[in-house]
């Protein structure tokens, strides 16, 4: 579990810093390597590149104050695999078990303030 995790916990460190940046909802292909610029933050000269795991698809959508993304391997189906998400607007993350088939990434996200579908836990935060 912890080597699913750390991609995603990474991810969304990197959409955190970035959720200004753009808007809207956005999925990847798993493994895709992903660029982001950073909007309104004098300070960057660079674009920062965010590289997952092989398998890993990461869904965002994203509003001018909020985001909401999940993870997920697409190696491992609704059997085997868990999903992971965020809100801009809690602590922590929440897990589920998988709910698309081998070669599909996580659900796609379509609302900045809410996770896909149901059956969330939430873990971690305070």
């Amino acid at each position: 579990m912890k080597k699913r995790l750390v991609p995603f916990l990474a991810a969304a460190a990197l959409v955190t810093c970035t959720s200004t940046g753009f808007a809207g909802d956005f999925t990847s292909d798993a493994g895709a390597m992903l660029t982001l610029t950073v909007a309104g933050v004098t300070t960057t000269s660079t674009n920062l590149t965010y590289t997952p795991s092989p398998g890993v698809g990461l869904a965002v959508s994203t509003s001018a104050t909020n985001f909401s993304m999940t993870s997920a391997n697409s190696l491992t189906d609704n059997v085997n695999g868990m999903e992971y998400g965020t809100l801009s607007t809690s602590e922590g993350y929440a897990q589920r078990t998988k709910t698309t088939t081998v070669n599909n990434g996580p659900a796609a996200t379509t609302s900045a303030t809410a996770l896909p579908g149901a059956s969330w836990g939430w873990v971690g935060g305070s």
